[in-house]
């Protein structure tokens, strides 16, 4: 942007690095042209436009929410008229100005608060334990005990937490201690101290969560601050700030502490800026374990920055470490020695817990193939991954400084419990860090050691033992396997509330496996073994019966589910063959009509058996049924039509679909109901459950 300013005959092309590559012999009017095309404004523009545009779908998803209060369409509207405002501005030849830049980030905060309202209106619920324990551990603080040595198990019925959003153990047991630094509980004091109860949490995160975006927006260069809008409205992003997920504490301390990390070693900033980094990464180590694999790397770039400075390596290292454990010691030093063991236990406990698996990374071969796989060789794995990972960014420094972050983030996709708030958490991060450290012009920091070789041979060969480990991981099968033999429904709840499973142990040992559901990616509570052995003999197979502890932990009969079996020793998972409980659809349709029927009059039912993708399934003899039921106000009533010439009041009836996959019902009413009768279809497999509920369509009975 300098040379934009130039002289034509005083063209400073510094400034130019990597983005506008010239051929020797270039000369100052090609350099020139190139300028003139201006593709990094263009992309500055473009970004700008599409972040007005983002802006608006924010406020779309805000106006599904008019009727809950007054202000909600009000901000809105105020939204998309902002977001149209930039989006129409930024393709002004300077793009929008800075004021209408600010403006854009305020509405788009202002909208990301205006959505978590609604969602606290519409689910009250926390949706994980964590963000449940924090906010108990914080209530306890302040009721003068120590949160370490308390349960928070109170604390899921107290903030209604589902039971499928517990930790489970491997054991069949859940996680009731506190597991996190004392940042985690303490960010939420000031809320607490303010009067706030259930939503205090929730409205905490989305907080921080506000703050990241604004320091985001902040920390990024100029042509960048556009991405800083699409961070706060992604629904990912966002569905974890008000779902739960408390990684939005520390990614503010974070982002500060990432922000050109590279400089510590500069004794010509001002030193804020010099010790605001290490503070911050402290400040970040408080609040939750993910934090604390960005020390191994922030610490050995720190020492290389300090070598091409020409200062002491570990005398650098040795001063920024010391600053960011003295912070985070002084956070948890209290607690640490109130109760020692208890809040080592505590704050180790996500690294070393036998928790059940679960997450987006490599676990989802186990757990949703029939293959399974023995946890600790994802562990194993990850350990690899780490090791490689920080041996690389070594050897290939400086060009992997913009890469940090990202390393960090490639190791959390390999262990056994490996969520997406894992990886997706550090998107800002990622950005910050990776836009504000010194380019890659830099001298290599090894290029005259001779160890330089060995360290880039060392990366090669961990990175091949750690995919050793990945295959490791996955390839070997546990010696139990599952295998579901049948389903039972509660019918029209459209769930399944008990499964028959043949267990197989190929090992010389005695198992005692612990059984959960996988629908939708979300591990169910554990199903209680109502018939069959709890212990299943070495070298045997048997059948067991099992069933869901609870509604919440009941899959759908609209999606396919599978069966996991744990084991904790070993520590294994295996999962059984993939169930899909229907292929068509119904569609039940009353031949339009939506006036009261007067008594004795014949109203022809239509039911079409579609496919999944909606089309019409022309075969004969499908069965079908059709159920009636009146929902009175305070009880189910029966309804008193006749179907197919049956006598009143029989359900369901049963008819079979012609050559075009249509069934066919004449529904008469026989005498006047107060209530409407609804209307039911579903398919009857033969041998099978019923499945596939079509559409609910009712009739008002009239003389």
């Amino acid at each position: 942007m300098t040379a934009l300013a130039s002289a034509p005959g005083d063209l400073d092309t510094s400034s130019l690095g990597e983005d506008f590559p010239l051929e020797a012999g270039s000369s100052k009017s090609v350099i020139s042209e190139r300028l003139r095309i201006g593709r990094i404004s263009s992309a500055s523009q473009a970004g700008w436009s599409l972040g007005g545009l983002w802006t608006m779908f924010m406020a779309v998803q805000v106006w599904t929410h008019s009727l809950t209060a007054w202000w909600v369409m009000a901000a809105a509207i105020a939204g998309a008229a902002v977001g149209l405002l930039v989006g129409v501005a930024a393709w002004r030849a300077h793009g929008p100005s800075n004021w209408q830049r600010a403006l854009l980030m305020v509405a788009t905060c202002l909208l990301v608060c205006v959505r978590a309202y609604s969602h606290v209106v519409h689910s009250p619920y926390y949706g994980t334990d964590e963000m449940a324990f924090d906010q108990y551990a914080a209530q306890v603080l302040l009721g003068g005990a120590n949160p370490y040595v308390h349960s928070m198990a109170p604390s899921l019925s107290l903030f209604h937490v589902p039971d499928i959003f517990r930790t489970w153990t491997l054991n069949g047991g859940f996680v009731s201690k506190l597991s996190y630094p004392a940042g985690a509980f303490l960010a939420y004091l000031p809320a607490l101290l303010a009067g706030m109860h259930i939503q205090a949490a929730v409205v905490t995160d989305v907080a921080f969560w506000v703050i990241t975006v604004i320091v985001v927006y902040v920390l990024l260069p100029s042509d960048l601050k556009w991405i800083a809008v699409l961070l706060a409205g992604a629904d990912v992003l966002f569905g974890n700030a008000v779902g739960g997920v408390t990684d939005m504490i520390y990614l503010p301390f974070a982002l500060v502490a990432l922000y050109q990390w590279d400089r510590f070693s500069e004794r010509g900033l001002p030193s804020w800026r010099r010790w605001a980094g290490p503070v911050c990464l402290g400040l970040a180590c408080c609040v939750k374990q993910t934090p604390w694999f960005l020390v191994p790397f922030l610490l050995a770039g720190i020492m290389l920055e300090a070598r091409r400075h020409g200062k002491k390596p570990l005398s650098e290292g040795a001063v920024y470490a010391g600053i960011a454990a003295g912070v985070a010691g002084s956070v948890n030093l209290p607690f640490f020695l109130a109760s020692p063991g208890a809040f080592i236990h505590g704050i180790l406990e996500p690294l070393i817990a036998p928790t059940v698996p679960g997450g987006q990374g490599l676990i989802g071969l186990a757990m949703f193939t029939t293959h399974g796989g023995y946890l600790q060789h994802y562990s194993i794995a990850a350990a690899g991954v780490a090791v490689a990972a920080w041996i690389g960014f070594i050897a290939f420094y400086p060009k992997s400084k913009p890469a940090l972050v990202a390393l960090v983030g490639l190791i959390f996709f390999f262990p056994s419990r490996s969520f997406d708030e894992y990886f997706l958490e550090i998107a800002p991060m990622v950005l910050v860090a990776g836009t504000s450290v010194l380019g890659r012009s830099s001298r290599m920091a090894f290029r005259h050691v001779r160890w330089a070789k060995i360290m880039s041979r060392g990366t090669v060969g961990l990175g091949c033992l750690a995919l050793v480990g990945v295959f490791w991981a996955v390839v070997p099968s546990p010696p139990m396997s599952l295998k579901v033999l049948g389903e039972h429904s509660t019918g029209q709840l459209d769930t399944v509330d008990r499964i028959t499973v043949e267990v197989s142990n190929r090992s010389r040992a005695a198992i005692e496996p612990h059984y959960s559901i996988n629908a939708t990616g979300q591990q169910s509570a554990f199903w209680y073994v109502v018939s069959g052995p709890r212990t299943i003999p070495p070298m045997s197979r048997q059948v067991v019966v099992i069933e869901a502890p609870n509604p919440q932990s009941m899959p759908s009969l609209f999606s396919g589910f599978v069966v996991n079996g744990y084991l904790a020793h070993p520590a294994i998972v295996s999962t059984s063959n993939e169930v899909v409980m229907q292929h068509y659809d119904t569609i039940l349709s009353d031949g339009g009509m939506e006036t009261p029927v007067p008594v004795g009059k014949a109203i022809t039912f239509r039911v079409e058996v579609t496919n999944d993708a909606g089309m019409r399934v022309r075969k004969a003899g499908i069965a079908v049924d059709l159920g009636q039921v009146v929902y009175g106000q305070t009880n189910l009533g029966v309804g008193e039509s006749s179907i197919n010439g049956n006598p009143e009041g029989k359900t369901p009836v049963l008819a079979r679909t012609n050559g075009d996959g249509v069934a066919t019902f004449v529904v008469r009413g026989v005498q006047q109901q107060t209530d409407p009768v609804f209307y039911e279809a579903w398919l009857v497999p033969p041998g099978g459950i019923p499945v596939s509920y079509s559409n609910i369509v009712d009739l008002q009975m009239a003389p």
